[in-house]
């Protein structure tokens, strides 16, 4: 997946990501200007925070499942509107 800065006219958002499993991660995403930026660590003020198993969210990457199956069999647990991660994903390439 690639950010692709066309498709991110006039977003602003912030995503706090919680990756656990094997390896316990942090690290947040923001999209502004129509530039990404990525760190670990917490987000002073995300619009989302998504908790996911590491393993899942590789499966959703490589698109073996969705955000919404997730969700819905609660792999996946957000704090914050999910049609923000929508938002995100349409901002990527494939």
């Amino acid at each position: 997946m690639q950010f692709n800065p066309e498709k991110a006219k006039d977003l602003d958002l912030s995503i706090q990501f919680r990756f656990h499993g094997d390896e316990n991660v942090d690290a947040f995403v923001e999209i502004a200007n129509q530039k990404i930026k990525t760190e670990r660590g917490d987000h002073p003020n995300p619009h989302i925070e998504v908790s996911v198993d590491i393993k899942t969210w590789l499966i959703i990457v490589n698109k073996e499942t969705t955000i919404v199956w997730s969700l819905l069999t609660r792999k996946m647990k957000t704090k914050g509107p999910p049609l923000l991660l929508k938002k995100f994903k349409n901002c990527l390439d494939a």
